[in-house]
């Protein structure tokens, strides 16, 4: 966080708003922080993924000046799946609405397994958040595999970061990027293990080894009561 006084008074320090150091190195958790303010009551709210237990959690904190926090501790947490990307949102009540996505775990032995692992949105909400957030409520209604999409390069998965959340009224919208209609492509697969193992081998053509619904993701959007 990087907090500023009103006026021309530059910012202060880079501050972790009670981020464990073990969320950098967290597996199927990227580093992510989102902050919201909310006119109720004047706070500033922070969610982030962390791994520090060895289990990605959607972590929060709160605080009235940008500078001294309140950790909230976890706020969301799925059973046998890692949570990433959150995002929240504060409705004109105060009411704290956070979507995040958790991608089931891979097995100890083989930690970077991949065209196994999928995903689903999730959704909590707090209307006091020192009080404890509602258990995790799934959105999505089809799990997604993200070896169904790619990088241009096919050296990696990609779905993109993208993940949203707003309150208005007596709703909260999220959207987030879904891969059900994606499908897997063994050549893309093969491709990049030989690429892990230091090999150098070509990339798989596209109009010969894809079906056409490699890299097909979608952007879902669900709308959540508030209360």
């Amino acid at each position: 966080m990087l907090p500023r006084s009103p006026g021309r008074a530059p910012f202060t320090a880079p501050m972790l708003p009670g981020v464990s150091p073990a969320q950098t190195g967290a597996r199927f958790c990227p580093p992510r922080g989102r902050q919201r303010r909310d006119t109720f009551g004047n706070r500033a709210r922070v969610v982030w993924c962390d791994f520090s237990g060895g289990h990605g959690t959607v972590n929060a904190a709160v605080s009235t000046d940008g500078s001294h926090w309140t950790s909230l501790g976890t706020i969301a947490s799925v059973a046998g799946a890692n949570a990433f990307f959150p995002e929240a949102a504060v409705a004109s009540d105060g009411t704290v609405s956070v979507t995040f996505d958790a991608l089931t775990a891979p097995p100890a032995a083989s930690p970077w397994q991949t065209g196994v692992q999928t995903y689903d949105n999730y959704y909590v909400q707090a209307r006091d958040p020192a009080a404890g957030f509602t258990v995790p409520l799934r959105i999505s209604t089809a799990a997604s595999n993200p070896d169904g999409s790619s990088y241009n390069s096919l050296e990696e998965q990609f779905i993109g970061d993208y993940i949203g959340i707003v309150d208005s009224g007596s709703t909260a919208y999220v959207i987030w990027t879904d891969a059900r209609a994606a499908t897997r492509c063994v050549a893309a697969d093969a491709y990049r293990n030989d690429l892990y193992a230091g090999l150098s081998p070509v990339a798989p053509n596209p109009d010969q080894s894809y079906a056409v619904s490699f890299g097909n993701t979608d952007s879902e959007l669900a709308a959540v009561p508030l209360g």
